[in-house]
């Protein structure tokens, strides 16, 4: 495991141990979202610093967090994450209940600078979701970062792609942490945020 967790051998034993009952259950991917939530709060690192950890502190050890305004201790165990984010997922999905509708939603997962929405669609049997020529399938489009240089997302979710096996897709990364807040990165940000409005304008 990385950083987040090195040193933690009880809540690593604990999060392997949840993972290997996935497969035994029902609504998998419900619980991988549980035990992901759970793993990213299980960490040696103080609150405030969970975007660009520094170093891990000693298991016990109080510090001054910044973020809740009181003397915070490192969390040396999952379980109590587990319990509690199960709960809360539980509530969450109550309440979706009462609000979700009967539109059909569909995720894909790609590049939004190249992909090709119809042939995607078409090939999840989704092409019926295609309105009539000369109207408007896409209302907006929701960019993530709307910045340049301030995140690596795949370095700050590490955690999941190590616990799970998910592939890594750095490259795709717009406007990243590691490429800086020179120039050249602004331009190149720039570039690529506008290659996903040209891409969806036919939509």
């Amino acid at each position: 495991m990385s950083i987040y967790t090195h040193g933690l051998l009880p809540a690593r034993l604990e999060m392997s141990y949840y993972r290997q009952l996935i497969p035994d259950y029902s609504y998998q991917d419900l619980l991988r979202v549980v035990l992901s939530r759970a793993v990213r709060s299980s960490r040696l690192i103080p609150h405030y610093d969970l975007v660009t950890p520094k170093a891990p502190l000693p298991v016990g050890k109080e510090y001054w967090c910044r973020k809740h305004h009181r003397y915070c201790v490192p969390i040396d165990n999952c379980i109590e994450k587990i319990y509690a984010y199960s709960e809360d997922t539980a509530r969450r999905i109550a309440q979706f209940d009462k609000l979700r509708s009967d539109c059909v939603v569909t995720i894909l997962q790609a590049d939004s600078r190249t992909v090709n929405l119809k042939n995607e669609l078409a090939h999840l049997g989704s092409a019926d979701l295609f309105l009539k020529e000369g109207e408007r399938f896409i209302d907006g489009i929701f960019t993530s970062p709307p910045y340049v240089g301030q995140i690596d997302y795949h370095g700050r979710h590490i955690y999941a792609y190590e616990l799970f096996g998910f592939p890594r897709k750095d490259e795709q990364e717009i406007g990243p942490k590691r490429k800086g807040k020179s120039r050249r990165a602004q331009q190149e940000y720039v570039h690529d945020i506008a290659a996903v409005f040209r891409n969806f304008l036919p939509y």
